[in-house]
């Protein structure tokens, strides 16, 4: 993802068994401000069969990418922990999209751009860094 833009992904956890699932925790195993779980619907039980769904944003502001790792605490008498490596990557370089830029789009630029284009994902918003300080 293009740096300092920010990208939510859905990730859905499911009952495969013949009897309900009390989820009991899904959370992230360290805290870090490059993650945020935006939408997070347990302590809940999921009936056989059914699905929910839990979204996961990353600020691409690593210049490393590093797993972090998402706890489901459950009582499935096989798994009643399943850790789960969420990862994304950074892309560094300067903006060059063509729509940026007046002189990109007339194919003479040789500056390098501070502003960069979230072709994936969105640009963060400053609340965002503000709602994880409220948060420690």
């Amino acid at each position: 993802m293009t740096a300092c833009c920010c990208a939510d992904r859905t990730i859905s956890i499911c009952n495969v068994g013949d009897c309900d699932l009390h989820v009991t925790s899904v959370r992230f195993k360290r805290e870090s401000h490059h993650w945020k779980l935006l939408h997070n619907p347990f302590p809940a039980t999921l009936h056989a069969g059914s699905c929910l769904d839990v979204v996961i944003r990353y600020k691409a502001t690593e210049k490393c990418s590093r797993c972090c790792e998402l706890i489901i605490e459950s009582d499935d008498p096989s798994t009643p922990v399943k850790t789960m490596e969420v990862l994304a990557y950074t892309i560094w370089d300067p903006c060059r999209c063509k729509e940026c830029c007046e002189d990109c789009r007339k194919g003479c630029c040789d500056k390098r751009h501070q502003d960069s284009c979230c072709r994936q994902g969105y640009p963060c918003c400053c609340d965002d860094d503000e709602n994880d300080e409220d948060e420690s």
